[in-house]
């Protein structure tokens, strides 16, 4: 299991160089099975490439929304992502947050397209996640 934001982010919420990143994230995704969880577009089709299956949590703007709001009142002021990272809301996330669904989301679909993974799952509430995890 890879939690990508881990080792993306540098101390301060610091981004590492692009070419670092992009060799970095095939060393963690060189094994033969792996899990990586994050959305970073500059090294999407590294995992693309790689995966075999594709898990899409596609929720509601507003449960997003929420769901940020809750994180960062529970976790505020410590390392919940990355080492050095507190947690924190800042309006460029927020304004991704809301310009997911009409800007970023077709783009997404469109690359797992184009890279035709053997499965692609997308659970858009709850109860589709509920259902997934029962059937593993």
């Amino acid at each position: 299991m890879v939690s990508l934001d881990e080792f993306y982010w540098r101390p301060g919420w610091r981004r590492p160089d692009r070419q670092w990143w992009r060799g970095r994230q095939k060393q963690l995704l060189a094994g033969q099975s792996w899990i990586a969880d994050g959305n970073y577009w500059s090294t999407l089709d590294i995992r693309l490439s790689r995966a075999d299956t594709v898990i899409v949590l596609d929720r509601p703007r507003r449960v997003c929304l929420l769901r940020v709001l809750w994180r960062n009142c529970r976790y505020h002021g410590q390392a919940a992502q990355a080492e050095g990272c507190p947690e924190r809301i800042s309006w460029g996330f927020l304004s991704y947050l809301w310009s997911f669904p009409r800007q970023h989301r077709p783009r997404l679909l469109a690359e797992i397209d184009r890279h035709a993974p053997t499965r692609v799952i997308r659970l858009r509430s709850n109860r589709d996640t509920r259902r997934f995890l029962a059937a593993m």
